[in-house]
Protein backbone atom coordinates (compact mmCIF):
# COMPACT_ATOMS: atom_id res chain seq x y z
CA UNK A 1 0.00 0.00 0.00
CA UNK A 2 1.56 3.35 -0.73
CA UNK A 3 0.52 4.99 2.60
CA UNK A 4 3.17 2.36 3.88
CA UNK A 5 5.93 4.14 1.67
CA UNK A 6 7.68 6.45 4.44
CA UNK A 7 10.97 7.62 2.21
CA UNK A 8 11.53 10.63 -0.51
CA UNK A 9 8.88 10.25 -3.09
CA UNK A 10 9.53 11.70 -6.77
CA UNK A 11 6.15 11.26 -8.77
CA UNK A 12 6.76 12.49 -12.18
CA UNK A 13 3.58 11.89 -14.35
CA UNK A 14 2.70 12.70 -17.78
CA UNK A 15 -1.05 14.32 -17.95
CA UNK A 16 -1.29 12.48 -21.68
CA UNK A 17 -0.05 9.12 -20.77
CA UNK A 18 -2.53 6.48 -22.64
CA UNK A 19 -1.46 3.66 -19.95
CA UNK A 20 -1.61 5.20 -16.59
CA UNK A 21 -3.99 7.46 -16.57
CA UNK A 22 -3.54 10.98 -14.84
CA UNK A 23 -6.03 10.27 -11.81
CA UNK A 24 -3.46 7.52 -10.30
CA UNK A 25 -0.52 9.62 -10.42
CA UNK A 26 -2.68 11.91 -8.22
CA UNK A 27 -3.72 9.62 -5.91
CA UNK A 28 -0.21 8.11 -5.93
CA UNK A 29 1.03 11.49 -4.89
CA UNK A 30 -1.46 12.26 -2.03
CA UNK A 31 -1.23 8.69 -0.61
CA UNK A 32 2.60 8.42 -0.18
CA UNK A 33 3.26 11.26 2.34
CA UNK A 34 5.41 14.07 1.76
CA UNK A 35 5.31 13.40 -2.16
CA UNK A 36 6.28 15.36 -4.53
CA UNK A 37 4.20 15.81 -7.35
CA UNK A 38 5.90 16.86 -11.13
CA UNK A 39 3.19 16.53 -14.23
CA UNK A 40 3.77 17.04 -17.60
CA UNK A 41 0.44 18.54 -19.16
CA UNK A 42 1.81 17.24 -22.87
CA UNK A 43 3.44 14.02 -21.36
CA UNK A 44 3.15 10.44 -22.18
CA UNK A 45 3.75 7.42 -20.54
CA UNK A 46 7.62 8.00 -20.29
CA UNK A 47 7.50 11.51 -19.73
CA UNK A 48 10.61 11.76 -17.32
CA UNK A 49 12.27 10.98 -20.73
CA UNK A 50 10.90 12.61 -23.49
CA UNK A 51 10.89 15.95 -21.35
CA UNK A 52 14.31 15.47 -20.33
CA UNK A 53 15.08 19.03 -20.56
CA UNK A 54 12.29 19.92 -17.62
CA UNK A 55 12.78 16.12 -15.79
CA UNK A 56 16.63 16.17 -14.92
CA UNK A 57 16.69 19.30 -12.90
CA UNK A 58 14.47 18.22 -10.99
CA UNK A 59 15.16 14.89 -10.60
CA UNK A 60 18.60 16.05 -9.29
CA UNK A 61 17.03 18.78 -7.37
CA UNK A 62 15.34 15.72 -5.87
CA UNK A 63 18.32 13.92 -4.95
CA UNK A 64 20.48 16.44 -3.90
CA UNK A 65 17.42 17.79 -1.37
CA UNK A 66 17.56 14.07 0.29
CA UNK A 67 21.30 12.65 -0.12
CA UNK A 68 22.25 11.40 3.09
CA UNK A 69 25.09 13.64 4.67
Amino acid sequence: PLQEIHVPTLVIHGAADPIVPLAQGVYSAKAISGAKFIVFPDGGHLAYITHLEQSRPALLDFLREHAPG
